[in-house]
């Protein structure tokens, strides 16, 4: 196994959102390859803990080019490789969390999500930390259980297996705000399906899919349209 290095562009977190992007790195880099690298997990099969994402590409060697350049990929001869898929959810040093997709033009793409507007987002979260089981609510968080303030808005679960309280930011902008605090602090209520709320200068409702999990969905209101009924009868040309 191979290592690319890439300089990472500041501000940046992942060094190629798309696998075309990456197909130019891995070029830019003298590397001949003739079709896109793959998105994919890599783990090292002598201590299964270690766990790497990466682009990858395989010819006569096998190149790998970190998709976090600040975790340094190490020499690994013994390892698997596991390749991400469509809605597949990856954190980044327990903090931001990025979704995998498509598109027909980039290839296999990498984005982060920066609202967890659905409870699978807060789900995926807690899994990848250890708690697979856990369901959410979403919840206003108060200061303290006494202080009626509104802090921000949560997700907030519980892993009975583990017997585990999890937060799970909405927004990523919140993660540093929550950190700020001890999770004990807080009090908490649920907000109830069918409640709008506004938050970050932008206005929801919480709903429910099929399938009993939450969701946020904008309001929409138009003064101007209305829906006319027409009972009369319809004459096809």
């Amino acid at each position: 196994m191979k290592k690319v290095d890439y300089l990472l562009p500041p501000g940046q977190e992942i060094c190629a959102g798309s696998a075309a992007e990456a197909f130019t790195l891995f070029r830019s880099q003298g590397i001949d390859i003739d079709d896109v690298p793959l998105l994919a997990m890599i783990q090292n099969l002598d201590n299964e803990k270690e766990k790497f994402f990466v682009w990858v590409y395989m010819g006569n060697d096998v190149y790998v080019l970190s998709l976090f350049p600040l975790v340094e990929v190490p020499t690994i001869n013994n390892f698997g490789i596991t390749y991400m898929r469509n809605g597949a959810v990856i954190m980044y040093k327990g903090r931001h969390t990025y979704e995998v997709g498509y598109d027909k033009r980039l290839g296999r793409t990498v984005q982060k999500i920066n609202l967890n507007w659905h409870e699978r987002y807060a789900i995926a979260e807690a899994s990848i930390l250890g708690n697979p089981q856990a369901r959410f609510k979403l919840c206003r968080l108060y200061l303290t259980a006494e202080n009626s303030r509104l802090f921000t808005y949560c997700w907030v679960g519980y892993e009975s297996q583990t017997r585990t309280l999890l937060f799970v930011k909405l927004f990523d902008d919140d993660w540093g705000l929550l950190a700020k605090h001890s999770y004990t602090e807080f009090g908490r209520k649920a907000v109830d399906v069918g409640e709008r709320f506004e938050t970050h200068g932008q206005h929801f409702v919480l709903r429910e899919d099929k399938d009993g999990f939450l969701f946020l969905e904008k309001p929409f209101y138009n003064p101007y349209m209305k829906i006319v009924s027409m009972n009369h009868e319809v004459r096809q040309r």
